[in-house]
């Protein structure tokens, strides 16, 4: 059987903090289209514009870890 399904009563306390993560990821893809058509669809401004959101957190991160 595979290991991801191997729980132990001890790793279900670590599902709870997981919550977030989930949410956030599920409610970003809900601003994909929003964010296209505020910008009329313009593929190449778009893609600027999640490159900028995603290196916007990623940044911040590294900089959480480094200090």
């Amino acid at each position: 059987m595979c290991k991801l399904f191997n729980l132990e009563i001890a790793h279900l306390k670590y599902i709870w903090q997981c919550i977030p993560i989930f949410l956030l990821s599920l409610w970003f893809h809900f601003s994909i289209p929003v964010i296209a058509e505020v910008n009329n669809y313009d593929r190449k401004r778009c893609e600027l514009i999640f490159k900028i959101g995603i290196a916007i957190p990623v940044i911040l991160y590294i900089s959480w870890i480094a200090v």
